[in-house]
């Protein structure tokens, strides 16, 4: 069942990849959302990621509800939107199965600026007329999308900081230029800039535990 649904999730990323590869417009604007990315956004993207990794964990040690993930009961680990990083990095699972969650984490990696640039449209645009509990809701509702992927419910909620801090992006772009376009392209921005360093972030801790392996305890 989780080798089938990796597949899934790889020619999902395929179908996305096609057009990119094909077509010059789409080329371009694929291009277009990269330049957004922004180097000076990155302390802030990093004390964000800090803040959802401690709440995160913090939450999950509460007790099973909060870090049930579904992904768990169909033997993964880890996001499907990544290939589950955890369980590609073994060979246990075959490698039928370690190809398709390279192919999903790089496919991921390149498709960075179009998953942020669709949730941005979902979940930010319009944020300028709404209240602020009605901003906190949908904060929270695109932390816990992120379930469908198998990220546990702790982690899910702690998610809510990158949905405020996007929304806080947002609606001062709005203020600035009166524009939902250019207010979701400033939100967009950042929110490729956050999953960019998280991917940095875990492309290092792939190569550096691929060199330094963790040491198994010695039974006493």
């Amino acid at each position: 069942m989780y080798r089938f649904l990796i597949a899934f999730v790889a020619f999902m990323y395929a179908a996305m990849l096609w057009p990119i590869v094909r077509s010059r417009v789409s080329r371009m604007r694929w291009l277009r959302l990269w330049s957004l990315f922004r180097l000076r956004s990155v302390p802030l993207a990093l004390l964000v990621l800090c803040a959802v990794v401690a709440l995160g964990l913090a939450l999950v040690s509460l007790g099973p509800v909060l870090s049930f993930s579904w992904i768990s009961m169909v033997g993964g680990s880890g996001s499907l939107a990544t290939g589950g990083i955890a369980t590609s990095a073994s060979t246990d699972h075959g490698p039928g199965l370690v190809v398709l969650s390279v192919f999903v984490f790089g496919a991921f990696l390149i498709l960075i600026p179009q998953l942020a640039h669709i949730e941005e449209r979902w979940f930010r645009r319009g944020a300028e007329h709404r209240t602020r509990g009605r901003r906190l809701f949908l904060a929270v509702a695109f932390g816990l999308s992120h379930m469908v992927v198998g990220v546990p419910l702790g982690f899910a909620l702690a998610l809510t900081v990158l949905g405020l801090a996007c929304t806080a992006v947002y609606t001062r772009a709005f203020a600035r230029r009166q524009s939902r376009a250019d207010a979701v392209l400033a939100s967009t921005s950042f929110h490729v800039t956050y999953n960019a360093t998280v991917a940095f972030v875990l492309v290092s801790l792939i190569v550096i535990l691929s060199i330094f392996p963790p040491t198994p305890p010695v039974a006493a």
